[in-house]
């Protein structure tokens, strides 16, 4: 099993990815209340569970991710676009 975290701290909006053994996406939620919220399957149906309260087709590998703010996404997406050769006005 392995637990990435980033640098910054897991709070109420980070995110969580579940991988499979060939580190393959399988399945996120979101941190509410200290539990995940998810939905599973097509049903749409929400649920709150604990990290590994998941079916096991979701995976055993597991990195959280912060939620960043709208100005860190349009500096992120302007160092891009200039990477690119993009002129930015």
């Amino acid at each position: 099993i392995e637990i990435e975290f980033n640098d910054r701290k897991i709070d109420e909006n980070s995110i969580i990815m579940y991988f499979d053994d060939n580190f393959v996406p399988k399945h996120a939620g979101k941190i509410k209340n200290g539990r995940v919220v998810s939905k599973w399957g097509k049903s749409g149906h929400l649920y709150a569970h604990d990290i590994w309260e998941i079916p096991i087709s979701y995976g055993t590998n597991v990195k959280y991710y912060q939620v960043i703010s709208d100005k860190e996404i349009v500096e992120c997406f302007v160092e891009y676009a200039k990477s690119k050769d993009v002129v930015i006005p």
